[in-house]
């Protein structure tokens, strides 16, 4: 078969006599359709130098309509040789500004990376990459983050120290990540992945959050985007804290899992198996399960309650319309968030073909 991703092997140049340009320079390269012109380069400036089968670009300069590259390049055409290469870059554009450089030496069968992303997080990568002719491309890569930030419930939680190991080629690629997770003023927990997948899906085989102290969160799942897109996922928790990564005062037991066949048809299965723990100081619990087999076939019953307030979702099936039944009871708005004042109750139906 013929490998996805395969690197055509470059063209054997070799001058008698060495040749050097001082100065190169390449403005607006568009490409032409029928509907209008796009342009890939602005600008590309570089001194070139050509001595044998070595070719050097020093100081070069790459302007692209959403990217910037600078730095030098040499390699060696007759010996498939790509680096040795050192090149900054940043996309000016793109939000958070991200930056980084980028150092390749070696040969294209076994080419050292090493990079250093600077924004919006810091990151530092090194390993391997085979670049082998007219064969697939395969990879061995290890990156260290020291912090990323990110919200949850109006707070920044952050994620530290993580390790992320890639290795394999885009059909058949292995992933392994670590770190520490936590939000402000709570104690960090660990957070280990590990996951796989190919052209065609992705899974995710474990997710595991928590210690026996602040209990233990577990995710596994798949999603495959041919021939169709479908997927599945569950998520188990055991007296798991929220409080260790929201703030929010919950510690919850209980497991979820979700699975779709044919997600653009609409059919899909959802259930929620002893759901138990306590919320903002009430007691919650939930079980039930509902499907969607068809337009017209919903079925099954979920329902979650958090002290007295109440979500019951009732599915009921017909030949003619099939419809979903939501009833909600919240007594105390304030109890969720303190600017909210009052109460809410009522039935929601949604009827028909939904696909």
């Amino acid at each position: 078969a013929r490998p996805f991703f395969s690197v055509p092997a470059l063209p054997v140049l070799s001058l008698p006599v060495a040749l050097r340009i001082k100065q190169l320079s390449v403005t607006s390269v568009q490409t032409q359709s029928a509907a209008d012109a796009r342009t890939v380069l602005d600008r590309m400036i570089t001194s070139v130098a050509i001595d044998g089968d070595q070719l050097v670009l020093d100081r070069l300069e790459v302007t692209l309509p959403d990217a910037y590259v600078a730095g030098d390049w040499r390699m060696r055409l007759a010996t498939s040789t790509l680096g040795d290469a050192r090149l900054d870059w940043r996309l000016p554009n793109a939000t958070g500004t991200p930056q980084g450089a980028l150092t390749v030496v070696g040969p294209r069968d076994a080419l050292r990376i090493t990079h250093v992303l600077e924004q919006p997080v810091r990151a530092e990568t090194e390993g391997v990459i085979a670049l082998p002719v007219n064969a697939s491309v395969d990879a061995q890569l290890v990156t260290h983050v020291d912090t990323v930030t990110f919200p949850l419930q109006g707070m920044d939680s952050t994620l530290e120290n993580v390790i992320v190991r890639v290795e394999g080629a885009p059909d058949a690629w292995q992933l392994a990540a670590s770190g520490v997770a936590g939000a402000p003023e709570q104690p960090d927990v660990p957070v280990e992945l590990e996951a796989g997948g190919s052209l065609q899906s992705a899974s995710v085989s474990s997710l595991r959050v928590g210690t026996a102290a602040t209990g233990i969160a577990v995710a596994s799942g798949n999603v495959r985007w041919s021939p169709r897109l479908a997927g599945e996922a569950r998520v188990q928790v055991d007296d798991f804290a929220l409080t260790t990564l929201t703030g929010v005062d919950a510690t919850l037991s209980g497991i979820l899992s979700a699975r779709s066949e044919d997600v653009q048809a609409g059919v899909f299965s959802v259930e929620l198996d002893a759901l138990r723990g306590k919320v903002l100081g009430h007691a919650i619990a939930g079980d039930g399960s509902l499907q969607r087999r068809s337009a017209q076939d919903y079925r099954g019953a979920l329902s979650v309650s958090a002290g007295s307030d109440t979500l019951r979702i009732v599915a009921t099936p017909d030949q003619e319309t099939a419809s979903l039944r939501a009833e909600f009871v919240v007594n105390a708005l304030s109890d969720y968030q303190q600017r909210a004042q009052g109460a809410i109750s009522g039935t929601l139906t949604v009827s028909g073909d939904a696909t």
